[in-house]
């Protein structure tokens, strides 16, 4: 197939991560204008490191999808887009040996992740969420694809998959391995070559210890929890607070307000 223009490219690659062209400008500090020029075609209102830089920052580097930086992707239900920006920026043969994951974070929430291997040690990954025209369930697999394998399904608290996606800029190929491994196992057990191994262990270490305190928090707040239930049920006991499903709602409204906002804002 005939290579897609780099401002092809970088449009489909906005588009599939959900930005707003505006906001990455500014983001990049470049003048909005310049890149709405650039994207119709007049390429010298950007200059070759600019370019460059905003390749980067859409995961691409010197015309192939980095495997540096996790790519997080919404898909259409015709998965045109997709296929169109990875047959143009990955190798064919590296595309028939992806494996596709099945991503289960509850609540009827699923996902999928495609490794795809490189050149290097490290494979490609991409996160996949549906769009809004998609049918209930899984995004994709290998057969929608045309090309993979589909492998395993594999649950995942929400919130972990929520800070895979919302990280910004994106989360990079070892931060992932760190955060992935106690879900995902072997499939993120890779040795980066540019990682010495003492500072990996000390990544490991420090996520292992924030999982620890975040933990602790949990168990303290839960404690606290229970002590104002049981002051409301003395002051009230026909209290709605006191039904789990309506501490739910309460949780699962306030928890997607904030979700919102962290979306809003990495946009």
């Amino acid at each position: 197939m005939n290579p897609l223009s780099l401002q092809a490219l970088s449009k489909l690659l906005i588009q599939l991560k959900g930005l707003k062209a505006a906001r990455l400008a500014a983001a990049l500090d470049m003048r909005s204008p310049n890149l709405y020029n650039w994207f119709a075609g007049r390429s010298q209102t950007l200059s070759v490191q600019m370019v460059d830089t905003l390749m980067r920052r859409l995961g691409v580097i010197d015309y192939k999808l980095s495997s540096q930086v996790i790519h997080c992707w919404q898909v259409d239900e015709s998965l045109e887009d997709l296929k169109l920006l990875l047959l143009s920026l990955v190798d064919t043969k590296a595309l028939s040996q992806s494996e596709v994951y099945y991503i289960d974070c509850g609540k009827r929430r699923y996902f999928n992740l495609i490794r795809i291997p490189s050149t290097g040690k490290e494979s490609i990954t991409l996160l996949i969420s549906a769009g809004k025209t998609n049918v209930d369930g899984y995004p994709l697999n290998a057969s929608k694809l045309g090309f993979g394998i589909d492998k395993g399904s594999v649950e995942l608290p929400h919130r972990t998959w929520e800070e895979w996606w919302l990280t910004d800029p994106a989360m990079t190929a070892t931060d992932f391995r760190i955060s992935a491994r106690p879900f995902l196992g072997s499939m993120v057990e890779i040795e980066s070559p540019v990682i010495a191994a003492d500072n990996l262990i000390d990544m490991q270490t420090k996520y292992e210890r924030e999982i620890i305190e975040q933990t602790a928090v949990n168990a303290g707040l839960r404690g606290l929890i229970r002590a104002l239930l049981g002051e409301v049920r003395e002051l009230d006991s026909k209290n709605a607070l006191l039904k789990h499903a309506e501490r739910d709602k309460v949780y699962d409204d306030c928890y997607l307000e904030e979700l919102g906002k962290l979306k809003n804002r990495s946009k």
